[in-house]
């Protein structure tokens, strides 16, 4: 049977290997893990990415409404329009 991701295809070296811009925004309330230590091992893996935990939002808040909204909203236009040039 063959592998779903070969060993030298492993997730974390593929992040390693990116070479474009990328934003991650973590949930600091959510549930499904751990915001501080996922933002961790972003900065570990990917240190060109920029990383913030929006610490009141969760994950079902995050993209509708709540009181990080406009925080959300101007990290996602900063990272836009520092990605355009």
């Amino acid at each position: 049977m063959s592998e779903v991701v070969p060993a030298e295809l492993s997730p974390s070296s593929v992040v390693r290997g990116l070479g474009v811009p990328a934003l991650v925004l973590l949930a600091g309330q959510g549930r499904a893990q751990d915001a501080t230590r996922v933002a961790a091992a972003v900065n570990r893996l990917l240190p060109q990415a920029g990383t913030a935990v929006l610490r009141g939002a969760s994950h079902h808040a995050l993209p509708l409404y709540g009181p990080v909204t406009a925080e959300l909203n101007r990290r996602i236009e900063e990272f836009l329009d520092a990605a355009a040039g």
